[in-house]
């Protein structure tokens, strides 16, 4: 026999010994089973005389035929035999001599008879009851036993629905009509579950893996597609991947990266010296240690052999038919321990993303810029998708979040900006520009007095304290106090999206300040306490705690009168995000009171947008704005000094004539008194010739 545990999920065969493995499946009916004697024992009457109508005391054949025949089942000639006896309370005592044996005659020919009905009886309510129940198990037990993993088991004489043949043979009557009766009651082939559990087994079949192997190894060994044969490079391995196996190019990479790690490693396990041993263990620690850093620092693989991918393929890839599960196993690191997904195992993916999407082009000469998109795409991946907010990225959750879909939206996309899942440009620009903003000294951490001036003073003293005690998770900065780059992105991501249940886990964990998973008065007020003092100094109408209260209530709608829990804010959404905005965000406060119907109508006509994709847009065109503004008066101030500078250009100029032209005045007026003194003492010359000629 076959015990319970080694047959599948699903099946419909049960342990006889085990009461908790469902129902048993009925006994097929048969003759043995009925005229047991235990089961005669059991219905036959008391051996007294029975006092009936003279009419039942002799019964021929054919009336005893007629009876047992009758087909009206036992209910109705039993109750006709009691309105009988009820009818006749003084039964007529017929004179039988006592020498005679026609007593014992007529009371042994009634009590066979009333066996007989009562076995037939018997019979026709197990009948019933066994086919009520294959009616309800039509879908498991006899399909399931049609298709089976277990069929072996049937055929060595375990059989799921005759479990009452295993101490003996049946006759070939009762295999008849229990044969005929599980084809009476079998299902079409129209409504048949199909197994659902395939325990160690692989889901693509053969036929299709052997197809896509013939592919590869036709495309390795195809020249127009390599320069070396059985060789391919990193871009054209990509585009195979997403058309032979069907999911994004931007995990041909990882894949490449996965094959070689496979097969190096295969090739390490080969015994060798002491001294190369030492080596190696050296060179597997430096690897753990660079895979701890993130699998970007490593040497990035550029090609891929045929060999490595083949056998990859087969001991991996060929075992999941569902691109999620195929995903997920490329991206887990077959070196760390436990069955989840790290930050490190998602960088060579987006780093393929930046190096061949179109719309990421103009990054590719900002190194710097790179490296915090990447950051900044994992960061939201983990924000949203790792509901526990461990850092462990599960099977379940990566099903159940929309990350497959924004890749593949990423390859017919040419506009990254539309991608808006995850990989938008003008995301990461808006949550970028945001902390260096806030970051004044710009040592990529954000202490007290930075974010306080977030959203020009918004937030309260108390409930930035709260944040930066690290009260919904550590900061990864390693700085008491001070919150980095990571620790900025789920913030801002929560409180400009409240409208998600992600944001009210943030803040709940916030505001909770006993952290009994409750928010009651006393929490409430002391977030209030510190808002309505900025209401009277900002000269705005102060509105009472007690109406807050009365507000919320409605709003929220909690199950237990005066305890508001996350499971209440969550039913109660997208009203339940203003919570928080009552408690500690004044001007979000100041404008959901006061805020335009056309504004209204704009977020109904815009579905598809949520609070946070609104927000990222307005702040990104302020942002450009300012930009532009920066970048003109940075032109104006160029301008300026060029033209500065063409004007001393041109003082230099004329002051330089100016001296060559007085230069020349000088040089003119010093040959002119040269000429002058030379005629004069020409002149005084000729004087003394005459006064000698004339003495």
């Amino acid at each position: 026999m076959c015990s319970s545990t080694s047959m599948p999920f699903g099946s419909p065969v049960r342990n006889k010994n085990n009461a908790n493995g469902g129902v048993a499946p009925p006994k097929s009916p048969t003759r043995s089973s009925f005229y047991t004697k235990s089961s005669v024992t059991a219905a036959s009457p008391p051996k007294s005389p029975i006092k009936s109508p003279g009419s039942l005391l002799s019964p021929t054949r054919e009336s005893k035929k007629k009876q047992l025949n009758f087909g009206e089942g036992v209910s109705t000639s039993s109750s006709s035999r009691d309105e009988e006896k009820s009818d006749d309370l003084e039964p007529p005592i017929l004179n039988i001599p006592e020498s005679d044996d026609s007593e014992d005659f007529s009371v042994k020919t009634i009590t066979s008879s009333v066996q007989q009905l009562a076995l037939e009886a018997e019979k026709e309510n197990v009948v019933e009851k066994q086919q009520q129940q294959q009616q309800q198990q039509k879908s498991s037990t006899l399909v399931l036993e049609a298709k089976t993993p277990f069929a072996k088991q049937q055929q060595g004489g375990l059989s799921p629905s005759r479990g009452g043949q295993r101490n003996g043979a049946l006759s070939s009557q009762s295999s008849a009509s229990s044969s005929s009766l599980s084809a009476a009651t079998s299902p079409s082939s129209n409504h048949l579950i199909p197994q659902f559990f395939f325990p160690n087994k692989k889901w693509i079949p053969e036929v299709k893996s052997a197809k896509i192997m013939e592919k590869f190894t036709q495309k390795f060994n195809d020249v127009l597609y390599n320069e070396t044969p059985g060789v391919l490079s990193k871009e054209t391995f990509s585009s195979l991947v997403r058309e032979y196996i069907g999911i994004p190019s931007y995990f041909g990479p990882l894949i490449m990266k996965r094959a070689t790690d496979m097969c190096s490693s295969n090739a390490e396990e080969v015994p060798v010296s002491s001294e190369s041993s030492t080596k190696s263990a050296n060179t597997t620690e430096m690897k753990d240690f660079e895979d701890d850093l993130g699998e970007e620092e490593s040497e990035e693989v550029t090609q891929i052999k045929r060999d490595d991918f083949l056998r990859f393929w087969k001991t991996t890839l060929s075992k999941y038919n569902d691109e999620t599960e195929m995903i997920y196993n490329i991206l887990k690191n077959p070196k760390q321990k436990g069955d989840f997904v790290s930050q490190n195992d998602f960088r060579l993916v987006i780093r393929a993303l930046l190096d061949t999407h179109p719309g990421l082009e103009f990054l590719k000469h900002t190194a710097e810029f790179q490296d915090r998109y990447l950051e900044t795409v994992i960061y939201r991946i983990f924000y949203t998708v790792n509901k526990e907010w461990n850092g462990r990225l599960t099977l379940r959750e990566l099903k159940r979040s929309e990350l497959i879909s924004a890749f593949k939206q990423c390859e017919v996309e040419e506009d990254i900006n539309k991608v808006l899942r995850f990989f938008s440009y003008e995301h990461f620009y808006v949550i970028y520009c945001k902390f260096w903003e806030l970051d004044t000294d710009h040592d990529f951490l954000i202490d007290r007095d930075d974010l306080l001036r977030y959203g020009n003073h918004a937030l309260t003293y108390k409930i930035v304290d709260r944040v930066l005690s690290e009260s919904v998770k550590p900061f990864t900065s390693g700085v008491p106090g001070k919150m980095g780059y990571e620790d900025f992105v789920w913030f801002v991501l929560s409180e400009e999206h409240k409208s998600q249940d992600l944001s009210l886990k943030y803040w709940f964990k916030c505001v909770d300040i006993d952290n009994d998973g409750l928010l009651t008065s006393g929490d409430l007020a002391y977030f209030y306490e510190e808002q309505l003092q900025r209401m009277e100094c900002l000269a705005q109408e102060p509105v009472f705690f007690e109406d807050i209260v009365c507000q919320l209530t409605d709003m929220i709608k909690p199950k237990i009168e005066g305890f508001i829990t996350l499971e209440d804010m969550v039913n109660s959404l997208p009203m339940s995000g203003n919570t928080f905005n009552v408690l500690f965000n004044l001007n979000k406060f100041i404008l959901f009171e006061t805020r335009d119907p056309f504004t209204i109508r704009q977020e109904r006509e815009e579905k598809h947008l949520t609070e946070w994709d609104r927000f990222a847009r307005v702040e990104y065109m302020r942002l450009s704005q300012e930009d532009d503004e920066i970048m003109s008066d940075a032109d104006e101030d160029a301008d300026l000094s060029s033209f500065a500078v063409s004007m001393n250009k041109d003082d230099e100029e004329e002051e330089e004539e100016d001296n060559n032209d007085t230069s020349n005045n000088s040089s003119i007026s010093r040959s002119s008194s040269k000429t002058y003194k030379n005629s004069a003492s020409s002149w005084d010359d000729d004087d003394d010739d005459d006064e000698d000629v004339d003495y």
